[in-house]
């Protein structure tokens, strides 16, 4: 059987990367003693498949994986389970059983709602952000310099910004959410984003960000 499960990220892992991350589920998940089903080879592992990466230091309410398993379990017992076996930080919010024939969580993904605060280094009033975030939306291209394989490249985010709403401001700090792409070919990075704003609000600062939901397609298993 297939299972589907969504694994919460708080802020005592945040700072865990993603290959620790699929370290530590596969370690709990044998601890647990989920009937996990193996690839064939060498060097046999887990059948396991991340939608997607978190980036280092972000948090999330459900970073979605894929395990197939050897026997059938409920998604109540897989939780239970797993959640007894998972370190502070780390925690299964929600599993569902999927069809072996379902497609992969990767092939649904449509895009990302984050919830971002920023810690600016000088008061900054709210028609000002009001007026950067309008400013920001009304662009058709806002250009960062990307680092890949094949060297630095420049990126237009503008398409990748689904939505950009404030929240809240108080004092220098920003409260805001953003809706960006996100599928298997890769959509928005918050880090730019945030450069963005900064920049726009002509001051520095940090920023926490926190992945709220992954949206996927009306024809994906997790809808």
């Amino acid at each position: 059987m297939k299972i589907f499960t969504a694994i919460s990220k708080g802020q005592a892992a945040a700072y865990t990367s993603h290959l620790d991350f699929q370290r530590v589920l596969q370690q709990a998940a044998r601890r647990a003693k989920l009937p996990l089903a193996y690839s064939q080879g060498f060097s046999p592992h887990p059948l396991f498949a991340f939608a997607t990466a978190l980036a280092t230091g972000y948090s999330s309410d459900g970073e979605w994986v894929e395990m197939e398993l050897i026997e059938d379990l409920s998604p109540k017992d897989f939780i239970k389970r797993l959640n007894a076996q998972l370190p502070p930080g780390l925690r299964a919010v929600q599993a569902m059983v999927a069809p072996l024939t379902a497609k992969s969580l990767a092939s649904g993904m449509e895009a990302a709602l984050y919830g971002i605060v920023l810690d600016c280094n000088a008061s900054i009033a709210e028609d000002a952000v009001r007026a950067a975030f309008a400013g920001i939306l009304a662009d058709t291209e806002i250009l960062h310099e990307k680092k890949g394989k094949g060297g630095l490249s420049m990126v237009n985010i503008r398409p990748q910004i689904l939505e950009l709403r404030l929240l809240a401001v108080s004092g220098s700090t920003v409260f805001l959410r953003a809706k960006g792409v996100l599928t298997a070919a890769g959509g928005l990075r918050p880090e730019f984003l945030v450069k963005t704003v900064l920049e726009r609000l002509q001051v520095n600062g940090t920023a926490r960000v926190h992945r709220e939901r992954i949206c996927f397609s009306r024809d994906s298993a997790v809808f």
